[in-house]
């Protein structure tokens, strides 16, 4: 056996020694932090998160768009009309995978968010008491991936993932009384908005949608257009002019589930630039609730997130005097107290619980 690999156990316990490997210019009190906040499994998991992984699928979205705008939609000299992808098996895969990369992402936001419910549910347990990043990489996809997402279509669950501050909380640090409330109102905007990218992705996370990310990662058997014989059932004619319409320009995959009573299907789509645009958008949204609930989870150990992570679409854009407010709060002392410093917020209930 050629083994290139390494393997480093992880366990460790309250009084174990610690070998820290940092990147130059690291901060040494930021990491010290982070730490002392979630453990060192939970901090890896989420540093790993916030500074790899996030730029490397922003990175992976940028290019799929590259190529579909270069391979599947040329010139206007080459296809029909420019808004027709051109029928070929690059077009056709670059569908698929449009497909399968946003239910990769979906898959990644909920294990991030049930992660992060758990997490808060148990009052937020520091150091390595903190599970977080053990539950994040062990989780797996129970029942549909809809309708867990759609347990965050509602503000009320977003509340409990992103823990907003009310006013009542935000007023000590202001002069201006009417910044807490401005800040209130980005809150209640941001969980607004999440809640109905939660809603969309639910939406469009089908069963289909995950029987093809499935068969992208487990069984290359896909076809379009028109390249490999097919044989299935007979079909009335406006089925088969559908199924055509699909195979001309569109992809296939040959799935079969697992199980004794599983059904062989072809699964069919089109790839239009309507579908691609759904899907690529799609995509960038879920990428972006990653960050807010990053961003809100590394704000009870970190100064370097914003101490309210926002999430707001251009149609609710922040004013001047909001974005005044934030800025007003990052140099306060907030963050220091109600966030990682943990001192009972008014009313005596314990801020990090």
């Amino acid at each position: 056996m050629i083994r290139r690999s390494l393997r480093i156990p992880l366990t460790l316990r309250v009084g174990d020694a610690l070998h820290q490997i940092s990147p130059a210019g690291t901060d040494s009190a930021e990491a010290q932090r982070l730490l002392t906040r979630f453990g060192p499994l939970t901090g890896m998991v989420l540093a790993s998160l916030r500074d790899v992984g996030l730029p490397a699928r922003n990175d992976e979205l940028a290019e799929l768009a590259t190529w579909v705008a270069a391979d599947a939609f040329p010139s206007r000299q080459e296809a029909p009309t420019a808004d027709q992808p051109a029928p070929s098996v690059r077009a056709a895969m670059l569908a698929w995978r449009s497909v399968a990369l946003f239910a990769q992402v979906c898959e990644e936001v909920s294990a991030l968010a049930s992660s992060i419910e758990e997490w808060q549910t148990k009052g937020r347990p520091r150091y390595v008491d903190c599970s977080l990043g053990k539950a994040y990489l062990q989780w797996q996809t129970k029942g549909s991936l809809a309708s867990i997402l759609a347990r965050w279509g509602k503000p009320e669950a977003v509340q409990n993932l992103v823990r907003y501050p009310d006013r009542a909380e935000l007023a000590p640090f202001f002069v201006d009384s009417e910044d807490a409330g401005r800040i209130d109102d980005i809150c209640r905007r941001s969980r607004d908005t999440a809640a109905l990218a939660f809603g969309q992705l639910a939406e469009l996370a089908t069963e289909d949608v995950w029987r093809t990310f499935i068969r992208w990662k487990h069984r290359l058997t896909a076809t379009s257009p028109k390249v490999v014989p097919l044989w299935i059932p007979r079909q009335q004619d406006g089925e088969r002019e559908a199924i055509d319409a699909r195979l001309e320009r569109g992809f296939g995959i040959i799935d079969l589930a697992r199980g004794e009573t599983a059904e062989p299907e072809l699964i069919l789509w089109s790839a239009e630039r309507e579908d691609f645009a759904i899907y690529l958008r799609a995509t960038q949204a879920g990428i972006a609730l990653i960050t807010l609930l990053l961003d809100a989870t590394l704000r009870f150990g970190l100064f370097g997130v914003p101490a309210v992570p926002w999430f707001v679409d251009e149609a609710h854009a922040l004013s001047e005097q909001e974005s005044q407010a934030l800025k007003r709060l990052e140099s306060s002392n907030y963050r220091l107290l109600r966030l990682i410093g943990g001192v009972p917020a008014p009313g005596g209930a314990p801020a990090d619980g």
